[in-house]
C-alpha cells in the first residue's frame, strides 16, 4: 500500500476540516478585513467594537525608525495608539490592498501593500504632503470576545528609502526638529 496517496488525502481533509482558506482577499465579513478597514477609515468607533477588552497589539518591526518595538495591552490602548499616531503623522487616503489572506483556527494572516498619504513636516521633509508605499504581514487572532492580538511586520526599511529620496527630492522642513 502507497502511504503517500493517503497522507495527501488526510492533509487535504484536515486542511477542509480546519476551514483553511487561501484567497486575495478575507472575508468581508471577517473580524480581520473589519480591522483592516478601521485603520483605512481612522474609524477608532469600529475599531473598538473590533477589539476585545484585553487585546494587544505589536510591531517588532517599527525598529527600523530607531524605537523600541511596539507592544500594547488593553483595548484603549491599541485604539488611542492608532488614534494619535494617525493624527501625529498627518494620515489620510490609507488604503491596504490585501495581497494574500489565509485564515485558520481564528487566526488570519494577511499579506498587504500599503499607500499612504502623510505630512512631509511629520518626517522633516519639505513638502506639504507626501506618498509613502510599503509591504507588510498582519496577523490578527479572532476569539469570541472579539480580537485579542493584531501583530505587524512591515518592511519599514524600504519606507526609509523613500523618506530619505523625498528628503533629497524636496530637502529638509524649515524649523523642523523630528527626523523618525
Amino acid at each position: 500500500m502507497n502511504i503517500k496517496p493517503i497522507y495527501l488525502a488526510c492533509l487535504l481533509l484536515s486542511a477542509c476540516a480546519n476551514q483553511q482558506v487561501f484567497t486575495s482577499s478575507c472575508s468581508e465579513d471577517s473580524h480581520a478585513h473589519n480591522w483592516v478597514e478601521s485603520v483605512e477609515s481612522q474609524d477608532w468607533a469600529r475599531m473598538t467594537a473590533l477589539l476585545a477588552p484585553a487585546a494587544t497589539y505589536d510591531d517588532p518591526t517599527v525598529v527600523h525608525f530607531g524605537q523600541d518595538a511596539i507592544a500594547l495591552e488593553g483595548r484603549e490602548a491599541v485604539v488611542e495608539f492608532f488614534r494619535k499616531s494617525s493624527e501625529e503623522v498627518g494620515a489620510r487616503n490609507i488604503d491596504y490592498e490585501i495581497t494574500r489572506c489565509f485564515e485558520s483556527g481564528g487566526i488570519t494572516v494577511l499579506t498587504m501593500t500599503l499607500s499612504i498619504d502623510v505630512s512631509g513636516d511629520y518626517w522633516n521633509i519639505n513638502k506639504e504632503s507626501i506618498n509613502l508605499t510599503g509591504e507588510g504581514t498582519t496577523v490578527v487572532t479572532n476569539r469570541p470576545e472579539g480580537i485579542v492580538a493584531v501583530v505587524d511586520y512591515f518592511d519599514y526599511a524600504g519606507m526609509l528609502t523613500q523618506l530619505e529620496r523625498f528628503r533629497s527630492q524636496y530637502g529638509e522642513a524649515q524649523g523642523s526638529d523630528s527626523t523618525p
